[in-house]
Order: C-alpha cells, then sequence, then structure tokens
C-alpha cells in the first residue's frame, strides 16, 4: 500500500495531470494490482492528499501525495477482521523541491503537533524540511490550500464519527520522504485525536531519515496507544543521514 503511492503518481511534467495521481480513487488498487491482494475488496479510498513542497528560492508547488483508504463493511465484520482499518499512505521524493525540503536539515519546534498540553520549557523539534516546507504548508495558490495535515487529520476524524459505535485502528505507511510523513502524522494523530483506549495507531516507516531530537522521540514513544516499525535496508544510506547532523536522534 505504501508502494502503490509510488506506481500511482503521474511524474511527466508535460501531461495534463502531471504531479497527480494516474488513477481515479475507486479504481487506485486494482491499476496496480493490489485487487488480488490483501486490499481485495478490504479496502476502498476515501481520500486524496495533496502536499505542497516549498524553498525560500522557489515557488510552492502543490502535488499528489498520497490517499486515505478506510476498510470495507465486509471486512470490518469478518471473524478474522472485526474493526474498522484506516489506512494512510505516503508518497516519497519524486521531484526537485521535494528533493530541496529532504535537505532542510536544521530543527523546528513540533508544539502544533504535540498540542496545548505541554509544558512552555518543553522543546520538541524535527526536521524542518519535513515539518515545516511539507507537511504544515498551506498553498494559497493552489486548488488544494489546505496543509497535508489538514487534510488527513479533517478526514480521520470525518471517519470517526462516521464509525464512532465501532472499534478503529490506524495504520500509517510510506517509504523514505513518505516515511517520515508517517512519522510525524502518526504521532500528530495519535496525539490529537485518537485518545480512546481501545484506539491503536501504527506506524510502518520504509528507510526513514530520522525525524527529530531526543525529546521528540522520548515523548512520541510514550504515547499509550501508538506504534512505530522503523524498517530499514542494513545498506541503505538515507536512514543514517540525518543522526550525522547535531540534534537527531
Amino acid at each position: 500500500m505504501a508502494q502503490a503511492t509510488y506506481d500511482s503518481y503521474n511524474s511527466d511534467d508535460n501531461s495534463k495531470i502531471g504531479g497527480n495521481c494516474k488513477h481515479v480513487m475507486d479504481e487506485l488498487f486494482s491499476r496496480v494490482g493490489l485487487h488480488k491482494g490483501r486490499a481485495k475488496k478490504k479496502y476502498i479510498v476515501t481520500k486524496y492528499i495533496f502536499a505542497s513542497a516549498c524553498s525560500w528560492l522557489f515557488e510552492k508547488d502543490t502535488n499528489w501525495m498520497g490517499y486515505v483508504a478506510v476498510s470495507t463493511n465486509e471486512a470490518a465484520n469478518s471473524s478474522d477482521h472485526e474493526r474498522r482499518d484506516i489506512v494512510v499512505s505516503w508518497r516519497g521524493s519524486h521531484n526537485v523541491l521535494e528533493w530541496m525540503d529532504d535537505l532542510e536539515f536544521w530543527l523546528k519546534l513540533a508544539h502544533l503537533i504535540f498540542g496545548k498540553n505541554i509544558e512552555d520549557d518543553e522543546k520538541f523539534e524535527v526536521h524542518s524540511g519535513f515539518l515545516i516546507y511539507i507537511y504544515l504548508v498551506c498553498n494559497n495558490k493552489s486548488n488544494f490550500c489546505k496543509s497535508a495535515r489538514e487534510q488527513v487529520l479533517d478526514k480521520i476524524i470525518r471517519l470517526m464519527n462516521k464509525y464512532e459505535d465501532e472499534e478503529i485502528n490506524v495504520a500509517v505507511t510510506g517509504h523514505s520522504l513518505g516515511a517520515t510523513l508517517t512519522t510525524l502524522s502518526a504521532v500528530d494523530i495519535a496525539q490529537n485525536i485518537f485518545n480512546r483506549p481501545n484506539t491503536l495507531v501504527t506506524a510502518f516507516a520504509f528507510a526513514s531519515p530520522c525525524v527529530g531530537d531526543s525529546a521528540f522521540l522520548v515523548t512520541a514513544a510514550a504515547l499509550p496507544n501508538l506504534r512505530i516499525l522503523r524498517i530499514d535496508n542494513r545498506h541503505d544510506l538515507v536512514p543514517n543521514l540525518t543522526p550525522c547532523f547535531v540534534g537527531f536522534t
């Protein structure tokens, strides 16, 4: 489901739908081959996520960044499932501005993610390129002027309200840049939306650079409803790149 974001992204600058998804929501899983696997008749895509990458040297550029899917009634009521699953999947870097944002290594405060219930002297800092220039940025010149964060949280709240009488779990996944957004959004969801004891947020982060400092790590790890599985290939340099810079854990 993470790979589906790469397979579905239209990177052709000459295409009329360049920077968008190649497929309509109803066909995404079948067009990338997931209809033969776990997603067959079990999940439907309910939201496309658009994110704006930006740099102080260039204009903002808004592109398709992933999707939100939810399990079907058939899957949620099956004997081997018995819960409603929500999946958030993030795409990895694919254009110049996104690569530039990957290199914005300085740390920025992440109080917005951890909400208002924090002490004034607590400092949770994360990679500024991932947080400020992609996850939180808004592009008023785009039809999708809400930040990626707002789009995802708004959709999850809507799904929570729709299935309020059911047990709900959330899985967030992505690769590389998508993995950093996976970590940020999973922490955000667990901290600010899912406060029910029987609701679990699970992140599957593939080849993720380090996202934040030790305070971010400790605080995220202490959230009782959050689990993060970080998957790396042994010889991949990207997951080991950001620790070379001061402050990352």
